[in-house]
């Protein structure tokens, strides 16, 4: 079975409700993504990159990173 990309963020997210606390004020949100057990802070990086994000700070040890985004919306 494949996985679109829609499959892959929490439903909320993908309908544009998220809690205030995670509104940046500049139209961009601040999440907490996981990515596989196993990923490099490289790989993080390059995937938030590739994903128009900045990265706040990764957490390679954890597979997780903070990033901020542009708005669903």
């Amino acid at each position: 079975m494949e996985l679109a990309p829609e499959d892959k963020i929490h439903p909320r997210v993908l309908a544009g409700q998220v809690e205030d606390y995670a509104l940046v004020g500049d139209g961009r949100i601040d999440l907490y993504v996981r990515f596989y057990d196993d990923a490099s802070a490289e790989s993080i990086e390059a995937a938030v990159e590739m994903a128009d994000g900045e990265l706040i700070q990764a957490l390679p040890e954890v597979g997780a990173a903070f990033v901020r985004v542009n708005s669903l919306e």
